[in-house]
């Protein structure tokens, strides 16, 4: 769905999860970058009730996302990841690299190198928001800075969620750490377990379990950027330090914490994009199956009896490995090292419900939208045929006070003047008053009859129509024009309304009703000068007739009144001087309706938009149902496949026939969208315009109520169609499907159990060596229901096919699904087939740019702490590392950072590195060996990230004359090397030294890094 609901702060688990009257294990789960964001949403996705349950959400999960938050100012292509939409303000921390700019002195505390500062301060004067966000999400180094920054917002975070979880004092935290292995915000790492348990320190209370995800090895696919394999390798390092013990909460946060003698970790998972047997899995996938093992190994952990006892063994046992190659620190961890696999057998209840709804109500949404019922299809997204608007034109006129009379104000439009009795229409003002002024006429002498009625109709006209005068008057309501034509609006918009509510029209139809509407009235409006100049043209014909009238009453002689000749003409002229007075004043009228108009036009235009706009948006809805019946239809209607993450199992052919019948049903469908139409008019004010209605479709999740609503209709559709056909698709367990598809062949339910419990492969592909380690699969179960028999022979061909690796576990999971848990304990990363690949991309990142890389990669720097996971270096790699390193040892010991102690009395017979902090003062020395071109192959990262970050500090800074004079040390240095190796020009170890001397001399002229 496009449209996501913020869920509210009680919001967690499902009742169904955990049985009734059990006490609720808290748990909170946190996802640093997209990969924990992506796991957490679709965790959520598994354990929030669906739009159709109706169940209490229980109190048991608590979620917090950090992740970067890229700002960057008037940028338009920048949108919010859809993963990050479902979570509340008070469960996320957003990190802004913008940060970076107020915290440059935090920098120097983490030891990130002057290369790295100069990276983030070019980022920070350019003020490049997007340059300086793609840095972070690049960088484990800045990843933790940023979080290490927000430690107050975090902290807080941290506090919060805990506070709001209700469950016994006496059961443990559990805190769940998602986050790619390879990502800039899972540098954070670190930091986040240092704000755990600075205040929860014993592990006891408080469990910290760690999920890192390895990104394809190549740098590709969907999860990763062309760092992120040499990030995961630093990544590893790290995490193997702190699985081990070796990295403690005092050696990372600025926290006053006493050193623990237990690691901070209680287990730390693994899992990647490749089975263990080597098939890929898709991104969604992996996600996919992420999220549902952190909730099945929940439910284990919850359960009692010996599944429990099964999985604190694997979670708190040492694997370790033997043989001379073996020298890897997680053979020696406290904290074990595993992976993972989880497959869900389900009855897809839920989903096939949300399927049927979801169509009655996109069903009903295209009722609304075009009312265009087709046999055998059912309401179809197009439009019905001709125009509503057309057939309207003499039927509304007057209803919507758009007719002539009404834009002359010969009939009254503002509701005052509309209840005014006195007001009459043009002709009848005139009219009502032409017998009183014969009447005032004939008590004047009989010669001035006809001069004292036009004077009357003169001031009638200028003075005393509608008590101002013709042109006062309509002058006066020019001020009026926009307040009548709101009047127009509201009359015309309460109709449409009330037609759309009572299924008269469609959205689609009053879009073109109102655009036919606006055209009407655009005519009208050209056409008004035209009108008036043939109002004009005859008045002058009516003024020519009366001039005739007057010189007929002139030729009257004495007799005239005897014989009644005069009444003809004072009645002749009354009807003359009454048709002029009713021009002129048409004649202003339609000038007004000229300024009245382009008022009405206004309010029409803005109407339509806001039609158009309701029209749009329910047209979105109905995408946004698509693409969510896309989405249905894809795992509905895809065959079984026993290595997918989620095994669905009923019959595919009865869904489609199903739904065609109750989906082509014109009466039931008719029934439905009344239904629906009447509640989304239900709680509108009977005033309410269109406004109100897309107010309603922009609310945070206006499908809610109608799904509901369709939701509603599909068990009465369904139930029909049961006592009609005799078969449903609802309301089957998922043993009631297995005993559909397997029941009567017991040999094929076997095979079919063999299947599944053999392709529930851990996410993670191991060496070969590793196969023969501790594995423990689970089976979670549903409560057996009826007919127990089967359920039984369920569980003792699950039994069957494990033997006893295989735990099974009464759960009070629901009815609808089996889980089949797999967990392997990875003895050590050597193990790890992509380490090679990972170590590789660090190794050549490394050698590229290591002042800076090493930085990048790692978020801590003191050499003792990073230990590399294999020792058997490929010769190819010494001799790349003698290469880079050697010319950096030699510059080292020209400048006095490396210190040749090979036969002094003070006890360290070798080589020293000393390097220098940003203030010019000694770092804790680091020995490097008594062989100074055996130590060039065998250098920790770490130590050549400080001996080079060291010289190009140096190397900057130096003067000329500096640089020359280390230039013939290094020359001193490379003949000393010959002396002691004999003086013989062919020396392989004196060669190296030469080539090492040249290339530190074209570093020294500043020719090459």
């Amino acid at each position: 769905m496009s449209s996501h609901r913020v869920f509210p702060e009680t919001s967690a688990f499902s009742s169904k999860v955990f049985r009734g009257g059990r006490c609720r294990m808290p748990h909170v789960l946190i996802g640093l970058g997209a990969t924990g964001g992506q796991v957490l949403k679709a965790f959520r996705g598994l354990v929030e009730p669906q739009m159709h349950e109706t169940q209490s959400l229980g109190m048991a999960v608590r979620f917090l996302l950090v992740d970067t938050v890229n700002e960057a100012p008037d940028d338009a292509t920048q949108s919010v990841p859809e993963w990050r939409t479902g979570f509340a303000d008070h469960e996320r921390v957003d990190l802004h690299p913008a940060d970076l700019k107020t915290r440059s002195t935090s920098t120097a505390s983490h030891q990130s190198s002057r290369l790295l500062h100069e990276r983030v301060e070019r980022a920070m004067r350019g003020d490049d928001e997007r340059s300086l966000a793609a840095l972070c999400a690049d960088s484990r180094r800045l990843g933790r800075l940023l979080l290490a920054g927000a430690a107050a917002s975090f902290t807080a975070a941290l506090d919060r969620a805990v506070a709001s979880l209700q469950s016994d004092a006496a059961m443990p935290l559990t805190f769940h750490i998602v986050f790619g292995l390879g990502e800039g915000p899972g540098g954070g790492l670190i930091e986040v377990v240092a704000g755990i348990r600075l205040r929860w320190r014993d592990p006891r209370r408080a469990r910290i379990l760690v999920y890192g995800r390895l990104p394809d090895p190549d740098g590709s696919g969907d999860d990763g950027s062309s760092n992120r394999p040499s990030n995961t390798y630093a990544a590893l390092v790290e995490l193997n330090a702190l699985a081990a013990g070796e990295l403690a909460p005092q050696d990372f946060t600025s926290g006053e914490l006493s050193v623990e003698s237990r690691p901070a970790l209680s287990a730390a998972y693994l899992f990647g994009g490749t089975l263990e047997n080597g098939q890929p899995l898709s991104d969604e996938d992996v996600l996919e199956t992420a999220a549902q093992f952190l909730r099945q190994r929940m439910e284990i952990d919850q359960a009692e009896g010996a599944g429990r006892d099964r999985l604190r063994q694997l979670e708190g046992g040492a694997y370790g490995g033997s043989g001379p190659d073996q020298q890897i620190w997680s053979q020696i961890a406290s904290v074990p090292l595993l992976a993972f696999g989880s497959k869900r057998l389900v009855s897809p209840d839920g989903e096939i419900r949300e399927a049927l709804g979801l169509s009655f109500t996109r069903a009903g949404l295209l009722h609304l939208l075009h009312n265009h019922w087709q046999d055998g299809a059912g309401f179809v997204d197009e439009p019905s045929g001709a125009p509503a608007g057309a057939a309207l034109r003499g039927d509304v006129e007057s209803r919507w006070l758009i007719s002539e009379d009404h834009l002359l104000l010969s009939q009254a439009i503002l509701p005052a003047e509309a209840s005014d009795k006195r007001w009459q229409s043009i002709t009848d003002e005139w009219s009502s008053i032409m017998e009183g002024f014969k009447d005032l006429a004939r008590l004047r002498e009989r010669g001035k009859w006809l001069d004292t009625l036009i004077a009357l109709c003169h001031r009638r006209y200028t003075e005393d129509f509608r008590n101002v005068g013709v042109a006062e008057f309509y002058r006066s309501r020019y001020a009026e024009a926009a307040g009548m034509a709101a009047e127009v609006r509201a009359r015309i918009e309460r109709d449409l309304i009330e037609g759309c509510r009572t299924g008269r029209w469609s959205l689609g139809d009053l879009a073109g009703i109102v655009d036919s509407l606006i055209g009407w009235q655009e005519e009208r409006l050209a056409g008004i000068p035209e009108r008036i100049a043939r109002i004009r043209r005859s008045e002058d014909e009516t003024r020519v007739r009366i001039i005739g009238v007057c010189q007929k009453w002139a030729s009257l002689g004495p007799f005239a009144r005897i014989s009644g000749k005069c009444e003809a003409v004072l009645d002749e002229c009354a009807v003359q001087l009454h048709d002029l007075n009713v021009k002129m004043t048409r004649a202003e009228a339609w000038a007004f309706a000229g300024q009245l108009l382009p008022a009405i036009l206004t309010e029409l235009q803005d109407l339509k938009q806001t039609i158009e706009a309701v029209v749009l948006r329910v047209a979105d809805v109905v995408a946004t149902i698509d693409r969510r019946l896309d989405r249905l239809a894809d795992v509905l209607e895809a065959e079984p496949n026993a290595y997918v993450p989620v095994v669905r199992l009923f019959n595919r052919d009865r869904l489609r026939g199903i739904a065609a019948a109750v989906l082509t049903d014109e009466r039931e469908q008719r029934d439905h969208a009344t239904r629906m139409r009447d509640s989304l008019f239900a709680n509108m004010d009977s005033q309410a315009g269109f406004q109100a209605l897309l107010d309603h479709f922009d609310g945070s999740d206006p499908l809610h109520a109608l799904h509901a609503i369709g939701d509603s209709r599909v068990d009465d559709a369904h139930a029909n169609h049961v006592a009609t056909a005799g078969e449903g698709v609802l309301r089957l367990t998922v043993l009631d499907q297995i005993r559909e598809m397997y029941g009567s062949d017991p040999l094929a339910l076997r095979s079919f159990f063999d299947t599944v419990v053999s392709a529930t492969h851990c996410l993670i592909e191991l060496n070969g060596t590793a196969s023969a380690t501790e594995r423990r699969s689970f089976a979670l179960l549903p409560h057996a229901g009826k007919p127990e028999a089967f359920a039984k022979q369920v569980r003792a061909g699950i039994r069957a096919c494990a033997g006893a690796e295989m735990t099974l576990l009464d759960t009070g999971r629901s009815p609808f699904e089996i889980g089949i848990v797999t967990i392997q304990a990875v003895p050590a990363l050597s193990e790890v087939a992509s380490l090679a690949a990972f170590d590789a991309a660090y190794q050549a990142r490394l050698f590229s740019d290591t002042a800076t890389a090493f930085y990048d990669m790692h978020t801590v720097s003191t050499a003792t702490d990073l230990k590399p996971l294999v020792t058997q270096v490929p010769e190819h790699q010494k001799e790349m590392a003698a290469g880079f390193n050697l010319p950096h040892l030699l510059i080292g010991l020209v400048r006095g950072l490396v210190y040749d102690r090979r036969g002094g009395s003070s006890g360290t017979d070798g080589f020293l590195l000393v390097p220098k902090d940003a203030d010019g003062f000694d770092e804790q020395p680091v020995y490097l060996g008594t062989d100074l071109f055996a130590s060039s192959e065998a250098l920790p990262a770490s130590t050549v990230a400080l001996l080079s970050a060291n010289n190009a500090r140096a190397l900057s800074d130096a003067s000329p004359a500096q640089l020359d004079d280390w230039r013939q040390g290094v020359v001193s240095l490379v003949n000393r090397t010959k002396a002691e190796r004999g003086n013989d020009p062919t020396d392989l170890i004196y060669r190296k030294f030469v080539e090492a001397g040249k290339t530190a001399s074209q570093m020294l002229r500043g020719e090459r890094r």
